[in-house]
């Protein structure tokens, strides 16, 4: 680790190696649970990735840094505002599937803190876009989501929002 961070400090013709080995540590310092270390880590690698101006490796440590560190810390508005950050970014490019992944993890910091009707309104957009993509993956992961606020909760379906998402839930084929 002392050494990923004194390439760091090193810079010029070291902020490739600093990156690099920063954004291994921290996704390490995640796994095994170090998220002091994997914070630090994510930090030097975001401005190891500035410095190089490799701007998705910026977005993908920021995205990583967050679900891995922030949420699981219970940080939820350092969270917020990073995923809207990156929300905005997804938009500017058009990225469409980076905007329903991005708005699925922002439901999830929602539902984290108990605003349910944020989460599903979020989570319905991210279905939306997922399903005119094609996007399978997304889709069932998104359907999750929807259904474990319904089971944890116990909405009913009154509502023209939880309506609408319990129509969703009957409807989908997945291939």
């Amino acid at each position: 680790m002392s050494y990923a961070y004194h390439l760091h400090l090193a810079g010029g013709r070291y902020h490739e190696k600093s990156f690099s080995y920063n954004k291994w540590l921290a996704e390490y310092a995640s796994q095994i649970g170090d998220l002091d270390a994997a914070e630090r880590c994510y930090k030097r690698a975001i401005d190891d990735a500035k410095y190089l101006e490799r701007s998705q490796d910026e977005m993908d440590c920021l995205w990583h840094m967050t679900t891995n560190v922030y949420v699981i810390w219970g940080r939820y508005e350092e969270s917020l505002s990073n995923f809207q950050l990156l929300l905005e970014i997804k938009r500017q490019l058009g990225d469409q599937k980076g905007i329903a992944r991005t708005s699925n993890n922002i439901g999830l910091i929602h539902d984290k803190r108990g605003e349910c009707k944020q989460a599903l309104e979020l989570y319905n957009q991210s279905l939306e876009i997922s399903k005119k993509l094609g996007d399978q993956e997304g889709i069932a992961v998104t359907l999750n989501n929807i259904g474990l606020i319904h089971d944890k909760r116990a909405v009913p379906c009154s509502s023209q929002i939880t309506r609408k998402t319990c129509n969703t839930i009957r409807a989908p084929e997945i291939a």
